[in-house]
């Protein structure tokens, strides 16, 4: 990946095993969205958008709409 900017925050990676129930809830809440906002132009649908395009997973829409 691209060399860390001094000053710029960290992430943490979510473990699958220690975070299971935290990326179901985060699935179930970004397909709640999607499925009242498909083009994501609710405010929530924004920051949603914002959220998978900062995190590189723009694929990730087309996958929770495929279900």
């Amino acid at each position: 990946g691209a060399p860390r900017q001094s000053g710029t925050p960290g992430f943490q990676v979510a473990r699958i095993e220690a975070h299971a129930d935290l990326l179901e809830a985060a699935r179930d809440d970004a397909r709640l969205i999607l499925s009242r906002d498909p083009e994501l132009q609710s405010q929530r649908g924004e920051a949603l958008r914002l959220l998978l395009y900062l995190f590189g997973r723009d694929e990730a829409v087309r996958l929770l709409r495929a279900g």
